[in-house]
Parts: structure tokens; sequence; C-alpha cells
């Protein structure tokens, strides 16, 4: 008997890639999507769900042995000012994924430059960090960020450039 032919993943409808040079407005949100931030290059975005309103961007950099990869998640904030709920989900979200992952530290903001919280786990040699900040008091800019552990002093001031006005 013969294989048959092969049948190509198909991506679901409510995920679709945006090929964009250089900088990449979106529209809903009037937020800007850089092509680099902070020696970050983006290699990826997409726009998620039926309305299109949601964003996945991804960016990666560093050096060889400290590839860092970062995931950011753009969303209506839906009910505002619920950062503590959506935190919540991150979190979840990454002990579910990685049954592993140890939680090392949480920090929060509140106050009116920024209000959001993150935490960052340690995953066997990796270390995670997930966040949520509120932005525009009407989208949600969730996070994932993860790299090699040993790499940590080196990734914190990059990470530094790329959120500004939350030190690492």
């Amino acid at each position: 008997m013969e294989p048959g032919p092969q049948v190509p993943a198909v991506r679901p409808p409510e995920l679709t890639p945006i090929e964009a040079q250089g900088d990449y407005t979106h529209q809903p949100s009037r937020a800007l999507i850089p092509a680099e931030i902070a020696g970050f290059r983006r290699v990826s975005i997409f726009r998620r769900g039926a309305d299109g309103q949601r964003l996945t961007v991804s960016y990666a950099g560093g050096t060889p042995e400290c590839t860092t990869a970062i995931t950011l998640f753009l969303d209506p904030a839906d009910p505002p000012d619920s950062v503590d709920q959506a935190y919540a989900t991150a979190k979840d979200e990454v002990t579910r994924a990685y049954p592993s992952a140890a939680l090392e530290r949480e920090e929060s903001r509140d106050d009116p430059a920024l209000k959001g919280k993150r935490a960052l786990f340690l995953i066997d040699y990796r270390r995670m960090e997930v966040g949520v900040v509120l932005a525009q008091k009407a989208w949600y800019v969730k996070h994932r960020v993860i790299f090699p552990a040993q790499c940590t002093a080196a990734v914190n001031n990059s990470l530094n450039g790329f959120f500004p006005g939350w030190a690492h």
C-alpha cells in the first residue's frame, strides 16, 4: 500500500498572518508595532479572532547562547481594569503547559504611568516571564519572555530596553 498524499497543515481561520515590512500600526488600538525594539527583531504578526482585533506579535533577540523569545498578545480589555483576572489566566496557562514551572517571584504596579502584573518562573533550565499591563485603559498587552536561565543578567538588561518604564 502506498502512502496517501500529504495534507498541508491548515491554520485556524481565526489566525491570519500579517505581512508587514517595517513598523506596523494596529488600527483598532492605534498601537505601533515596531520592526525592531532594543535589539529584538519582529519575526511575526498574526491577527486573531473572528473580529480580527486581537494581535499576536513575536520578537527574537540576544546572542546565540542567550537567544530570547518575546511574544506579545494585544487584546481588548473586557471588562476594563480586570488586570488581576487576565494575569491569573496568564499564570495558569504557564503552569498547565509546563508542569515543572516553579514561580520565583511576582511584581505589580498600579500607578498613573503603568498598571500591571508580572511573574518570573523557572522551568527546568529556562526562565519565563509572563505579564499583563493595561494600555490606554482599553487594551491588555500580555507578554511571555523565555530565555536560558544562565543568561538572566544579560537578558534583564535587554528587557529593560524592550519594556521601558518597568525595570527588570
